[in-house]
């Protein structure tokens, strides 16, 4: 089913759910995480109507027997980074959210991630990680569950092309990405996003090697609509492998937008997450 995940502040309205539509469930972005500009012209993010109907040919896509849209959401964690989660309810129409900022200003940034290891560990977007603490909201077979995520890494600071991070919970993810390794992702493929204001489909336009040293990662550019809330959000080809996680929405003064995700290279992914486990 298609999630909506309505997200209050302390104080305000948490029993505002999403309305039925289509027989799924809606997400509605509240003071989401922003999408990087590349370019200050033309910039257009989705609406929900939008990302619907780029999803719309891909409803029927199975991923074995489970369909594609169940596939890719019990797979991603909506993120909330800035506040702390006092409530998390659910019902058949909507995941509701009660959240206390601890920011000064209030502000509280929402993304996605995406699940890379089945004791834990996730994918997102650094940006996305900024402020603290970190919470994943996952699907669990009690129900939505928040847990408070450890930041295992982020790129460094002179590094802002790699907008990459690594989280980590106490907690065992419904289910896990694999991850495509780069040598099998071709421009022109079919590909699918989830994030906190829904999914969305589309093809990719190019991939890149960005990085010759550790960080090693690929930049993948897609006609694939977004929005807020989708930053982190897992990029996925129709067998269900992982491709990267969303970045940035780039403008073009030629007409028409791109989306943009990046991939760390498998192998470095994978040394980065054995070195974690066995940190003091």
């Amino acid at each position: 089913m298609h999630r909506r995940y309505p997200f209050g502040n302390a104080g305000r309205d948490v029993n505002e759910k999403a309305r039925r539509k289509r027989g799924g469930r809606r997400f509605l972005r509240l003071g989401a995480v922003f999408l990087f500009l590349l370019l200050s012209g033309c910039v257009h993010l989705a609406t929900e109507q939008e990302k619907e109907a780029s999803f719309r040919p891909y409803i029927h896509v199975h991923v074995g027997r489970v369909p594609l849209r169940e596939y890719i959401e019990a797979r991603t964690g909506v993120l909330v980074a800035g506040a702390v989660p006092l409530q998390v309810t659910s019902d058949k129409d909507a995941v509701g959210v009660r959240l206390k900022p601890t920011q000064a200003d209030g502000a509280i940034d929402v993304g996605s991630a995406a699940a890379v290891s089945s004791d834990g560990y996730y994918l997102t977007a650094s940006h996305c990680v900024r402020r603290r603490p970190v919470f994943l909201v996952i699907p669990t077979p009690a129900g939505p569950q928040a847990y408070q995520a450890r930041v295992v890494w982020t790129p460094p600071t002179d590094d802002p092309q790699c907008d990459l991070a690594i989280l980590k919970i106490d907690a065992a993810p419904a289910a896990v990405f694999a991850i495509a390794p780069p040598r099998e992702i071709h421009a022109g493929a079919a590909i699918v996003t989830s994030g906190a204001n829904g999914e969305a489909g589309g093809h990719l336009v190019s991939i890149t090697k960005s990085n010759e040293l550790p960080p090693i990662f690929y930049t993948l550019v897609h006609n694939v609509p977004l929005t807020h809330g989708d930053s982190g959000g897992p990029l996925i080809l129709l067998d269900g492998r992982l491709i990267g996680v969303e970045v940035l929405i780039r403008g073009s003064y030629l007409g028409g937008d791109h989306g943009v995700a990046l991939l760390p290279d498998p192998t470095w992914l994978r040394g980065v997450l054995a070195h974690d486990r066995v940190a003091p």
